[in-house]
């Protein structure tokens, strides 16, 4: 089953900004360098501009379980998370988020590898929604999923049907426990 990943309102307004900047920056080297040297400067910085596009809007992006794993889909990569290596999972919210990572920073919650800031990248790597580790209080919608391993490592993600997507992964663990 697939689930897509949820994107937020800034992201969207981020990807509009970046379209309509690029279009002022190719009318001004335009005017300035003239025809032939804008259209390699134009190939160029419309790619960088669908990848920086298509990374920024989060296309591309979904969680999929199949019968044996937990598959996160970015744009450009693909994360597979076996069934069998997932020890729980929940939902949660700003708070848990938060508290996880104040836990993480104070280094009371660092996995065996000691690595503070590895274990922050690990516990926010798979989330579409920026997850602020710095600064005020968070905002926008309040679900999200927190995935733990057995060997210690957590993930945040969010899906845009965070119960649904819960009880997907609750079935994948227990089709994936070794039967005794």
């Amino acid at each position: 089953m697939r689930f897509r990943a949820r994107r937020t309102t800034a992201q969207i307004n981020r990807i509009l900004i970046l379209a309509g900047a690029f279009a002022v920056f190719f009318v001004i080297v335009y005017v300035v360098a003239g025809a032939t040297t804008s259209v390699t400067l134009l190939v160029v910085s419309a790619v960088f501009l669908v990848y920086f596009t298509l990374e920024q809007a989060k296309l591309g992006w979904y969680y999929e379980i199949n019968d044996s794993s937990l598959i996160v889909r970015r744009t450009f990569k693909r994360y597979r998370i076996s069934g069998a290596s997932i020890a729980r999972v929940a939902k949660t919210g700003w708070s848990g988020v938060m508290e996880r990572i104040y836990n993480y920073r104070q280094g009371s919650a660092t996995p065996a590898s000691g690595n503070r800031q590895v274990a922050l990248g690990r516990l926010i790597g798979f989330s579409s929604i920026p997850v602020p580790i710095r600064g005020g209080h968070p905002t926008g919608p309040d679900e999200f999923v927190i995935l733990g391993l057995h060997d210690g490592r957590e993930y945040v993600l969010s899906p845009a049907e965070p119960a649904s997507f819960v009880k997907d992964v609750q079935r994948l663990m227990n089709r994936s426990r070794p039967k005794d």
